[in-house]
């Protein structure tokens, strides 16, 4: 399907994007193109969705390259126009990662903790089409006390990574993806809905195209899985030294995929004691000849096998 069925073009004499379907049909309809103000034409047919075209095949082939993603260009200016400047907005589950390496082979233990459960959230103070560190984000509001910050990213347009830094984190970032939006507007079955009302119920309520990039309660969430963490390896402290090989025997391979946080996991609160600590790395023998007993620590021998006793 082309990035170049343009669902919302932009009526000069109002200064305001509109709905393929609050135009008529035809060349007389005062829009042009939002990414390269080539004038359109409202194509209203019985078969195909509606949707706005060039109207100029000599205009726009002059602007093609401009216009690459003249679709997605309607769509985010349409946004902007339809958010306001308060909006109520469902917002994903945002769950990260700590990774603790364990000493012994190559193995770590990888926990999962939550962020920010699901949640619906009022978006006030807002102000579209922001330029925050040279990036132009599509609206930012407030959350409370907290800066939040919204980027619509598609083909062409994405979200710089430094966002993820540690320099953002005390600011509500999101990245929107535009991508399912071209089939939600023109494969829509049964009966029809104005493109600007799937689009703001898109933007308000879908889950999947939502993407954490950074939030301010991360640092607190962090550092509470990490005290946590370390609370449990705590439990195999002995003598000062805190032994990951029975970190290691402990832990249950499935255990480190549960999707849940560390508060959640079913590990019995455990104590090592000394002596078996010891046991494991000094493991017991007893001779068939003279039944002595000992621990591969105190044989004399080079063969840990062989009685210290009797040398059978």
């Amino acid at each position: 399907m082309s990035f170049n069925l343009i669902p919302f073009g932009y009526h000069t004499d109002t200064d305001r994007l509109l709905d393929i379907s609050e135009v008529q049909s035809g060349k007389d309809n005062g829009c042009v193109c939002p990414s390269c103000d080539t004038p359109l034409i409202a194509r209203q047919g019985s078969k195909n969705d509606w949707h706005f075209a060039h109207a100029s095949r000599k205009v726009y082939e002059e602007t093609t390259q401009e216009c690459e993603y003249s679709f997605y260009v309607s769509v985010r200016m349409m946004v902007r126009q339809l958010v306001g400047k308060q909006l109520v907005m469902s917002l994903p589950e945002y769950k990260s990662t700590l990774v603790s390496p364990l000493s012994c082979g190559n193995k770590k233990i990888t926990i999962p903790f939550t962020v920010t459960p699901y949640s619906e959230t009022t978006i006030t103070d807002i102000e579209v089409e922001k330029v925050f560190d040279d990036v132009v984000f599509d609206f930012i509001g407030n959350v409370g006390s907290f800066k939040f910050m919204v980027f619509l990213s598609h083909e062409g347009r994405g979200l710089p990574d430094n966002f993820k830094d540690e320099t953002y984190s005390g600011f509500g970032i999101l990245d929107i993806s535009l991508k399912e939006v071209l089939t939600l507007l023109f494969k829509q079955t049964g009966e029809k809905s104005a493109y600007k009302v799937i689009l703001l119920n898109f933007i308000k309520n879908n889950l999947t195209a939502k993407t954490w990039v950074n939030h301010p309660r991360y640092e607190k969430a962090k550092s509470e899985a990490v005290r946590n963490l370390n609370e449990f390896r705590q439990q195999f402290l002995v003598d000062g030294v805190i032994h990951d090989e029975e970190i290691d025997k402990f832990l249950m391979p499935e255990w480190l995929s549960k999707e849940q946080d560390i508060q959640e996991f079913s590990i019995p609160q455990r104590k090592l004691k000394k002596q078996d600590v010891l046991k494991e790395k000094h493991p017991s023998f007893q001779c068939e000849k003279c039944k002595t007993m000992w621990r591969n620590s105190q044989s004399g021998s080079k063969d840990k096998f062989t009685c210290p006793v009797c040398e059978n």
